[in-house]
């Protein structure tokens, strides 16, 4: 079986995937997953993110607010 090195972006609203967004899990991709990552947040679940800052979103992983849910996963299998 083939190993999937993928970083993405996976949306989802009220527990069903809307949008998933991968790229090739190395730095440059890393980088274009973490700067999508937030591009969606502030786009399309949360404009106002007074609360949390870039640093904390990206250190968690994800962000839920209300029935939506903003996942940045790895994947290496």
């Amino acid at each position: 079986m083939a190993k999937l090195n993928t970083v993405s972006v996976v949306a989802m609203y009220g527990g069903i995937i809307n949008e998933m967004v991968s790229f090739t899990d190395n730095e440059e991709g890393n980088r274009e997953a973490e700067e999508e990552f937030i591009r969606y947040i502030k786009e399309n679940v949360c404009e106002d993110m007074n609360d949390e800052s870039e640093d904390d979103l990206l250190e968690e992983g994800y962000f839920d607010y209300g029935d939506k849910s903003v996942y940045l996963v790895h994947s290496t299998k």
